[in-house]
């Protein structure tokens, strides 16, 4: 499983999420090819595409659920460290 593939080597989730895909994965998310799907009018913000993406990735790699998803960046600041939220005030995929 993808899990395997890039869990293997490090000691823990928290050692994935914190150094391998914060540090190396989230920065390489590239916005850019996205930027047509956002109006430059005054509007809500939006969230992020990169944090969008990694979530997405985040979830793949770990075979879990939307609601898991949303529940463990809610409550487990290494999921908000990998997606670089842990200023957020709120969680950007909150419900």
């Amino acid at each position: 499983m993808y899990e395997r593939a890039y869990i293997q080597g490090t000691k823990s989730i928290g050692a994935f999420l914190g150094k391998t895909f914060a540090k190396d994965i989230f920065p390489a998310i590239d916005e850019e090819p996205f930027s047509i799907l956002y109006s430059s009018n005054a509007s809500k913000s939006n969230t992020p595409v990169n944090i969008c993406i990694a979530a997405l990735i985040i979830k793949e790699i770990f075979g879990i659920s939307d609601d898991e998803l949303v529940e463990n960046l809610m409550l487990d600041p290494r999921y908000q460290y990998a997606l670089h939220t842990t200023s957020c005030e709120e969680q950007p995929l909150s419900e």
